[in-house]
This record gives C-alpha cells, structure tokens and sequence, in this order.
C-alpha cells in the first residue's frame, strides 16, 4: 500500500496562555488614552528596526531556486522565504508607490511575495472593481499594455531590493474545478503562462521563465476537481456522478470515483508543470494546489507542498456588510489552533510551505498570529511563510484598515515583522534536532473520506 510520508519535529514547546479565554465579541475596549500608531510608507535605512540585512539583494544574485533533500538551496545554500501576499490591483502601483513598496517591506525583513490575484480583479470584500493584468473580453488571454508595465517596474523593485517572486498562475479566471478535466480550458491556461513567462520585461531585460528573481510558481490557488466536486457538492463533469449520487453510492464505487478525481488533478498539474519545464523554460520548484483541496497522492509530481490557513477566518469575506468573526485567542485553544494542522501536512521528502496565513482582523488578538506561525514553522523547519496579505488595493498606502486579511496600515501585525524575520531568517529559533516521520497509508484517507460523505 502506498504510504505518503509526513514529518514532524519532536514536540511543540509549551506555551503558557496570556489572553482571555472569549467565545463571542464582547465589549470592545474603551479608546481613552489611546492614540493611533501608523508604521510610516517611507522608513529610513540604517535605522536599528532595519531588517534589510536579512536580505541578499538583488533577488535571484545566487542562481535559480532548486531542491536538494527537503528544502530549497540556491548557489549559496539553503534559503527560506519569509514574504507577503500582493493581491489584486496592489501588483499595479504607481511606480513611485512601487519603490517605496519594496523598499518598506524588504525593511521588515520579507524575502519573498507571492503575486496573487493578478490575472483578473480580486472581487473580495469591496465596491470598486480594479482591473487585472488581462483585459476582460472574455478570452482571458489579452493583457493590458499599462497594468503590464506596472506589473514589470513593481518586479524590478523587488528585485532590487532583494524579494524573490512566488508567480501564482490560476486564480480569478473563472475556470476552477473544470479546469481539471476540459481540454479547451487547460490549453487557455498554458497559453496564458506561454504569453506570462516568455513577456520581456523592459527593466530587467529579462522573461519570468529565465528571472532567477523568480523563486517558486504555484499552478492553482485553493483549485481541484476534488474540492470542487466535495467541498461544495457540485458536479462540473455530466459525465460524473453528483454529490447526492456520490453518497448514495457504494464504498466500491465511492473509491472508483475518488481515483477519477485524483487521475484528473494529477494529469492536469502535471501537464501544465511539463509545459511551463520543458516547453517555457521555468528553472524553479512549482506546486500544483494547496495540499488539502486535492489527496497528497495527486500531489506527488509536484515540486513542493504548499498549505494555507486562517485562524477565525471571517464567515463571509466577499460582502462588507453581511459577515461575523470570532474573537477568541489561538494562544488558549488546548489543540494548537492552526499549527498543529498545518504541521501534519508537511511531507519529508520535499520542501513545505504555507504561502497563506493570517488572524483575521477585527480579531483582538490578532497580533499573536504572525509571532507564533513564524517560531512553530523555525522550530518545524518549514521552508516558506507567507502572510496573508500585505494589500489587496491598487494604492498600496491606505491610511485605513480596508478588509479583514490585509495589513499594510494594521500596526498590530505588521510591528512584529521583524522578530519574525529574525527567527525565521537568523534562525533565532532553531529548528528541532529530532524528527518523526509518520506514514499515513492511502486507506486511512479513503475511509475518513467515506466517512463524510
């Protein structure tokens, strides 16, 4: 039976509980005294919270990101990525707000940004719609001339200032899950990555495919015929049974059909990662989807692992008036919160990252989020931590909290980025000597999957 691997550190350190224990939003704290704090958009270098050092700039001096054993290595070694989400119209800056961008988050200490949400607008949580890098005339193939030379400035200030690139391919196209299995929608997503990766950009003199900025490529985000068809318990394919078909069926037939989805996600990516290798000319890890939208095994030609998580995720996150979120502390929850799910995901074969990850806003405790993900992933030996977002706008200097997942103008979280910075990238916290690998054999999955249906 074939096993899929998974490899913990020894044993979470004990954490002592700090915050009130809160099941729902009581009385917020009375503002008397208090005074807004902004960590300003323009920080002087030099000064003793500059977290620059950390970085080797220009991004990509030390050769294409690679694999050797679990982690990535460039020519100079083993480097770890400690970033940031650039969402939505926050890849089209100004060019001014573009050098100022790189230069603030390269002075907290991130590495890394994980350019998301840019083929067509993110439509989360707001009122005005901001335009992708592609037009949108329904062919999802014609970029926008300016959004494209913004895109190109914003990549060569963060090369500049020492920030590698994660390129995130499928996002908001309206493909998910058909993408899986319907050829015409595959070929429209290799001639997009055809038209990305191959575009010279004007200030580097280079193509994204032979950028060694660019660090790491994720296909999909959040995006399989697994989740589609089981998460929300619909049926893309008519050739497929639906999900009332599905649980009405026998365990035989359950596992025909979990095999059907895991053959279709496991061609896909790993067509798309043959083209983008062998046919464009990428030189760094790619990753197919997050590990828990799809089975670990339709994962295994993938370069990497990736993992997302939220900690009191906000229940409705694209309607500014109609959402709830709870204000409880993960610092108290007895099972380790996020952590201990996301630590049980991260194989040992290969490298891991979690290239989403936030305590949501207005949480009152969020500031604990980043401290903790960034000493339990040192301690774990985790390769990438990406905090989930910087800004999702195109004026990525907002003087106001704009969504729950951003915080390019939350201090509470954004003041801690450079302690993170030390321990994930000094190594401040050292990772564990001692690790245990436990096999999680392919029936285990298959029965808890029949389980929930």
């Amino acid at each position: 039976m074939k096993k899929i691997p998974i490899l913990l550190a020894a044993l979470f350190v004990s954490v002592s509980a700090v915050a009130q224990d809160g099941h729902y939003i009581g009385e917020i704290p009375s503002e008397e005294g208090l005074f807004p704090i902004m960590i300003s958009y323009d920080l002087a270098k030099d000064g003793v919270t500059d977290c620059s050092y950390l970085l080797d700039a220009p991004a990509g001096k030390h050769g294409f990101t690679r694999i050797e054993g679990q982690h990535f290595v460039n020519d100079a070694g083993p480097i770890r990525f400690n970033g940031v989400n650039i969402v939505g119209g926050a890849n089209f800056p100004s060019k001014e707000q573009a050098e100022r961008m790189a230069k603030r988050l390269a002075h907290l200490g991130f590495n890394m940004v994980r350019l998301h949400f840019f083929d067509l607008s993110d439509y989360n949580f707001r009122d005005i719609y901001e335009k992708g890098i592609l037009v949108n005339d329904g062919t999802f193939l014609t970029f926008d001339p300016e959004r494209q030379d913004k895109f190109d400035y914003m990549i060569f200030q963060f090369k500049k200032h020492g920030i590698y690139i994660n390129v995130n391919l499928m996002v908001g196209r309206p493909f998910k899950g058909r993408n899986g299995f319907d050829k015409d929608i595959q070929q429209k997503e290799i001639d997009y990555a055809r038209k990305l990766f191959t575009h010279v950009n004007p200030y580097t003199g280079l193509t994204l495919a032979d950028e060694p900025a660019v660090a790491l490529v994720e296909l999909n985000n959040e995006n399989a015929v697994f989740a589609s068809m089981y998460r929300a318990q619909t049926s893309l394919n008519p050739d497929w049974p639906t999900y009332d078909e599905l649980r009405k069926s026998s365990d035989e037939r359950r596992m025909e059909v979990l095999a059907m989805y895991e053959k279709a996600d496991r061609d896909h990516w790993n067509r798309q990662r043959d083209v983008l290798v062998n046919e464009l000319g990428v030189k760094v890890p790619v990753a197919g989807t997050q590990a828990d939208y799809t089975t670990l095994w339709a994962s295994e030609g993938m370069d990497y692992f990736d993992k997302h998580a939220y900690w009191c995720h906000p229940s409705n996150q694209r309607d500014r008036n109609n959402w709830a979120i709870r204000n409880v502390p993960m610092v108290n929850d007895t099972l380790g919160g996020t952590l201990t799910a996301l630590a049980t995901y991260r194989p040992s074969d290969r490298p891991y990252t979690v290239s989403e990850y936030n305590h949501p806003f207005p949480n009152l405790y969020g500031a604990e989020g980043q401290p903790m993900l960034h000493a339990y992933g040192a301690f774990q030996d985790w390769d990438g931590l990406i905090g989930h977002a910087y800004h999702n706008r195109q004026d990525v200097e907002p003087d106001n909290l704009a969504y729950h997942i951003t915080y390019a103008s939350r201090t509470d979280a954004l003041a801690h980025s450079i302690a993170c910075a030390t321990m994930f990238l000094r190594k401040d916290v050292d990772d564990s000597k001692d690790q245990y690998v436990q096999h999680f054999p392919r029936k285990v999955f298959q029965d808890q999957w029949k389980k929930r249906l």
